[in-house]
């Protein structure tokens, strides 16, 4: 996920790019715009603006994403899969697979705050152990959305307690990333690697109980639900 670190509270976070609403089920097939530089933040861009479409395509089902793979086989991690694009969708989320060349290098997917949806790279989400990673990965960021009080807004939330993330994949993201998008990242890259973890928030996401009834809010986390008015 790409970060904006210009005035942002450092427990809190908005995307960079300034994105229009999710698309609807037909999915139209048109021409790019002009002058697009593909495999870069540009092109990135216009696809989480809709403004590019062509090889573009949601997902509602695990089913629909075999289709879009016919050679590709999705059967170690088929329930947990169906069970994220199931909660998923309860939630309002639409998933999209796109071209590789909408990417820049070793993106493998991005969830949009604003449109509340996320796109997956099909240049690696054709093998299952990608896909399920992504899955879990970006779908952590939706609950993170969900966290901060509803899908309806561009803010997200850290969700789990200080000392749950092992220092494997806090190491691992502090090679990877400037500090301020890292608390969230943490909890992504470990949602990633555990088989459920991300599941369990989705489903949160999607019932009727809000997020925080459901998850202990870190002291920060609290806080803005209070300031939010979230929290009485």
């Amino acid at each position: 996920m790409y970060y904006n670190g210009t005035n942002v509270p450092f427990f809190m976070h908005k995307i960079l790019l300034s994105l229009a609403g999710a698309m609807a089920l037909s999915i139209p097939v048109h021409a790019n715009p002009d002058g697009v530089r593909y495999n870069s933040l540009d092109s990135l861009g216009c696809l989480m603006l809709r403004e590019c479409t062509e090889d573009v395509t949601q997902v509602k089902t695990l089913d629909d994403v075999k289709n879009h793979f016919e050679d590709s086989t999705f059967d170690v991690n088929a329930e947990e899969l169906t069970g994220l694009f199931d909660a998923l969708g309860r939630s309002g989320v639409d998933v999209f697979i796109a071209d590789e060349t909408y990417f820049p290098a070793n993106h493998r997917g991005i969830y949009d705050v604003k449109s509340n949806s996320f796109f997956l790279n099909d240049y690696f989400v054709w093998d299952e152990r990608h896909l399920i990673g992504v899955m879990r990965h970006e779908g952590w960021h939706v609950a993170q959305d969900c966290m901060a009080g509803t899908l309806d807004n561009t803010f997200t939330a850290v969700i789990l307690q200080d000392g749950v993330v092992p220092q494997f994949y806090i190491d691992q993201v502090a090679r990877t990333y400037p500090p301020k998008p890292r608390p969230w990242e943490n909890e992504a890259f470990y949602a990633g690697a555990t088989p459920n973890l991300t599941l369990a928030a989705v489903n949160a996401c999607a019932s009727e109980t809000p997020m925080w009834e459901i998850y202990e809010p870190t002291p920060l986390t609290r806080e803005w639900l209070v300031n939010e008015g979230f929290i009485k």
